[in-house]
């Protein structure tokens, strides 16, 4: 991945203002973040933004243009994540390895936000991405209940 010139950053940040993920944030809290060298990323087709098993460098990814595809450690295709979708949480919270091998699908912009990175946002923007975060993975358990509850149904009934 390469870093975003300012120019980009200035078009990134438009797209967020544009994103359910910083709805309600201000404008100049949202422009503050082109201050920053290591936040905007450009991610091209086939390349790799985290490999299955990889040790977590403590950040996550908040997607913003683009598309990825997410496989798990078989190489299985899992989902497709596009603009407001975030992957890498589980290292950023827990520290722990990697969980999935990410691609990119189409050329995407990433914000890449460490813990560093969050420290320096205003609290108003650390709250509302960590309500995100537990909001997604709230959607990924209920998601993931339905599918065991369907596969539960399908071993009791023989099929």
């Amino acid at each position: 991945m390469k870093p975003l010139s300012y120019q980009s950053k200035l078009k990134a940040v438009d797209v967020i203002q544009r994103l359910d993920f910083f709805k309600g944030i201000s404008k100049f809290d949202i422009a503050s973040l082109t201050k920053s060298e290591q936040l905007f990323w450009f991610g091209e087709r086939d390349e790799t933004i985290m490999q299955v098993g990889e040790p977590d460098d403590k950040s996550f990814y908040l997607v913003l243009t683009g598309t990825l595809d997410v496989y798990d450690k078989k190489k299985n295709f899992i989902r497709e994540l596009k603009g407001g979708s975030f992957l890498g949480e589980i290292g950023f919270i827990l520290g722990e390895a990697r969980s999935a091998t990410v691609i990119v699908h189409e050329d995407c912009i990433l914000m890449r936000i460490t813990q560093e990175e969050m420290n320096k946002f205003p609290l108003g923007m650390k709250d509302k991405i960590k309500d995100k975060i537990i909001e997604g993975l709230a959607a990924r358990v209920i998601s993931l209940n339905k599918t065991c509850a369907v596969l539960y149904d399908n071993i009791r009934k023989g099929t």
